[in-house]
């Protein structure tokens, strides 16, 4: 259920005991609810207890926590083999280590490692500083180096990202990942319970990897559920009541001031902080119909009603003025109540973004367009750290040109507005769009001598008598490129071919163009390796072994790769680290020039998207 209240109702019309600008705000849902929210069954989880395996991963959001056995393998140096190896040199102890990328390590760009104890001792902190803007890059270096020293091991730099972003390889589903090894080593230095630093295996035997959407037990997060009078308002947990007291106390034999003395444990700074995240089960308050069943427990307190019948007619007069008949049983069924702020405060680290501020980013697409590519947009943007207002504005703006609100995937001979049906623009289900009769002259300058998009194979446009037709690329009055005395008419497919201008023109949401661009993204998937060719196949080094990439389509064809090619873009780049500068004319086009530093006149278009998708993704009233 979504719930829109707007903001001038809250300053304006909202109050609580004769305060203005306030009002009651509750976050409660129903068993099958919670479990879809925790990812679990609902019920209390022993703290302390060893993890036995992984944590979901239809959800993954925020800190990232991963349990080390005392069996961890340890190094006082960085080690140079990525993969697992015997070692004599241990953790020792058993503890947890939490990541934060980014905000959430207080500072863009870093990672921050802290150390727990099993019993949620803190431990010390360790910044790595840019480890963020950096992850491309050292995903990249480790699966070279592991390929230089395991030629023969399946590896792609994109399944390190995700080991070193995640702590595990999370690929599209559990069925559906780019190359890692199983025993891949995920190698991080840390600073140990005993405040040392080493490099510890984090993907070891025995590690277990999580993140906030699991709502870990082990960092406060747990079911209340053992009241033994659940129907009325009065907390008989004595789970809950043992986090309230204080570490070593006894319960009171006498009920009464047992519950005094918890009352007066509760604005104890370290008591509100756990509770922050105790998510417990009661009724809700505001039933008119139950509230003898609810408040009846007064009659038999002490300090409350009992033996004062006077006391309970006032108590239950005012209970009835502020409660309410004919509830929704859909709430009455919502007995399951979070802390507010804190529920709030954890899940803005989700970032998923649902059906309809993707519409309100992108007005003008068709809903199933949208739809079509929003759950990868979703993931890209997960995996890649684009995951803060200013980071999804760049990228969702820029995407918005590149890709016409994702409406044109692939780069097209006419304007896609004007004739969205032309030739080029229709999907590539078989083959990819490779006709020679095509005169767009951008597929042709690709092709130019001295390109440096890796272009090797040129068209060859030949007459219906099998002649070679010259092809010469000038400039108009308005300084536009055109092809030179060659008509349409000229052209005989029977005996010509398009070249690789055609066939590795724009793709993608940042529209992925040229033959060294599609290799990059080709061995950044693990679809090729750097040993299938050299590292320079064209100009002087014409002649020179060239990737070999025969189905270029699937990156328009396939919405996740259409994404995440503009994914590994950002991050092959570090633009997130541009737009970490802000919403502004300087971040936005320090980026655009990065994606297209020929198409100068795009740059306000680019902007102007930018800002207005923060609208939509950032915090602003």
């Amino acid at each position: 259920m979504n719930l829109h209240v707007p903001s001038s109702f809250i300053r304006s019309t909202t109050s609580m005991h004769a305060v203005t600008k306030q009002l009651h705000f509750e976050i409660c849902c129903d068993t099958e609810n919670l479990k879809k929210i925790i990812g679990r069954e609902p019920g209390w989880l022993d703290p302390e207890a060893i993890p036995t395996k992984d944590g979901r991963t239809d959800s993954i959001f925020g800190s990232l926590y991963i349990y080390l056995p005392a069996t961890t393998p340890i190094s006082l140096k960085a080690p140079t083999d990525h993969l697992r190896a015997e070692t004599d040199i241990t953790l020792g102890t058993a503890q947890w280590i939490k990541l934060d990328y980014g905000n959430e390590g207080k500072t863009p760009g870093s990672c921050a490692f802290t150390s727990y104890g099993i019993n949620g001792q803190l431990g010390a902190t360790r910044q790595d500083a840019d480890a963020e803007y950096n992850l491309y890059k050292e995903a990249t270096d480790r699966h070279n180096s592991l390929i230089k020293a395991h030629p023969a091991v399946k590896s792609s730099p994109s399944g390190w990202y995700e080991l070193l972003r995640f702590g595990r390889n999370i690929g599209r589903s559990e069925t559906d990942k780019d190359p890692l090894p199983d025993n891949a080593a995920h190698w991080r230095k840390i600073r140990t319970l005993e405040d040392k630093s080493v490099w510890a295996d984090l993907n070891a035997p025995g590690t277990y990897k999580f993140s906030d959407a699991d709502f870990l037990p082990q960092f406060g997060w747990n079911c209340y559920d053992d009241d033994t009078s659940p129907n009325d308002q009065r907390c008989d947990s004595k789970r809950l009541k043992a986090l309230i007291r204080a570490e070593g106390d006894q319960p009171n034999p006498d009920r009464n001031k047992d519950d005094v003395e918890l009352s007066r444990r509760l604005p104890e700074k370290d008591v509100r902080k756990a509770l922050r995240r105790t998510i417990c089960k009661f009724p809700t308050e505001w039933d008119r119909g139950t509230i003898i069943a609810r408040y009846g427990c007064l009659n038999e307190m002490e300090f409350g009603a009992k033996n004062r019948a006077d006391r309970w007619a006032r108590f239950e007069n005012h209970a009835r003025a502020v409660s309410f008949d004919g509830l929704p049983q859909e709430y009455k069924d919502a007995q399951w109540h979070f802390h507010p702020t804190e529920f709030i405060k954890h899940f803005r680290k989700c970032g998923w973004m649902d059906e309809e501020t993707l519409e309100k980013i992108y007005k003008q697409t068709p809903v199933p367009i949208r739809e079509k590519y929003r759950f990868s947009l979703n993931i890209v943007m997960r995996k890649y750290m684009i995951n803060t207002a200013e980071r999804q504005a760049h990228f969702l703006g820029q995407g918005a040109i590149e890709s016409y609100y994702l409406m044109n995937m692939m780069e097209g001979t006419v304007s896609f507005h004007k004739n969205p049906s032309h030739p080029s623009y229709v999907v590539e289900i078989n083959k990819y769009y490779s006709d020679p009769k095509d005169m767009y002259v951008n597929f042709h300058n690709y092709e130019k001598d001295g390109n440096n998009l890796g272009n090797i194979e040129k068209s060859d446009l030949r007459d219906r008598n099998n002649n070679k037709l010259f092809i010469e690329i000038k400039k108009d009055q308005k300084n536009r490129l055109y092809l030179y005395a060659l008509t349409r008419e000229m052209i005989d497919p029977q005996y010509s071919k398009s070249g690789d201008g055609m066939k590795f023109r724009g793709r993608g949401f940042k529209q992925l163009t040229g033959r060294y661009n599609y290799a990059k993204y080709w061995v950044y998937r693990g679809w090729i390796s750097l040993s299938n060719f050299d590292s320079v196949w064209w100009g002087e080094k014409i002649g020179h072994r060239a990737p070999i990439i025969d189905n270029p389509q699937i990156i328009s064809n396939v919405p996740y790769n259409c994404i995440d090619s503009g994914g590994h873009f950002f991050a092959k780049n570090k633009c997130i680290k541009s737009a970490d500068g802000g919403v502004n004319i300087k971040s936005s086009n320090s980026i655009s020039l990065v994606i297209n530093k020929f198409d100068t006149q795009s740059f306000d278009r680019r902007f102007f998207e930018v800002k207005n998708s923060y609208i939509y993704v950032g915090d602003e009233i």
